[in-house]
Protein backbone atom coordinates (compact mmCIF):
# COMPACT_ATOMS: atom_id res chain seq x y z
CA UNK A 1 0.00 0.00 0.00
CA UNK A 2 1.36 3.28 0.93
CA UNK A 3 4.98 4.40 2.40
CA UNK A 4 3.73 6.66 5.53
CA UNK A 5 5.71 9.01 7.58
CA UNK A 6 4.36 9.96 10.78
CA UNK A 7 4.75 13.51 12.34
CA UNK A 8 3.34 14.00 15.76
CA UNK A 9 4.45 15.96 19.00
CA UNK A 10 2.73 13.20 21.07
CA UNK A 11 5.00 9.87 21.35
CA UNK A 12 1.66 7.96 22.14
CA UNK A 13 -0.16 9.07 19.25
CA UNK A 14 2.93 8.18 16.79
CA UNK A 15 3.06 5.00 18.42
CA UNK A 16 -0.39 4.44 18.00
CA UNK A 17 -0.86 5.70 14.24
CA UNK A 18 2.21 3.34 13.57
CA UNK A 19 0.37 0.40 14.84
CA UNK A 20 -3.44 0.79 13.10
CA UNK A 21 -1.67 1.33 9.85
CA UNK A 22 0.83 -1.33 9.66
CA UNK A 23 -2.56 -3.33 10.62
CA UNK A 24 -3.81 -1.54 7.46
CA UNK A 25 -0.43 -2.86 5.61
CA UNK A 26 1.01 0.54 5.18
CA UNK A 27 5.03 0.82 4.83
CA UNK A 28 6.08 3.16 7.64
CA UNK A 29 9.06 4.88 6.70
CA UNK A 30 9.90 7.00 9.62
CA UNK A 31 8.42 8.98 12.47
CA UNK A 32 9.16 12.11 13.43
CA UNK A 33 8.04 14.65 16.75
CA UNK A 34 8.39 18.21 14.59
CA UNK A 35 7.73 19.14 11.09
CA UNK A 36 11.34 20.45 10.34
CA UNK A 37 12.43 16.71 11.89
CA UNK A 38 10.59 15.60 9.11
CA UNK A 39 11.38 17.55 6.15
CA UNK A 40 14.97 16.76 6.87
CA UNK A 41 14.20 12.98 6.16
CA UNK A 42 12.42 13.74 3.21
Amino acid sequence: MARVLITDDAAFMRMQLKHNLEELGHDIVGEAEKWIRCDRKI
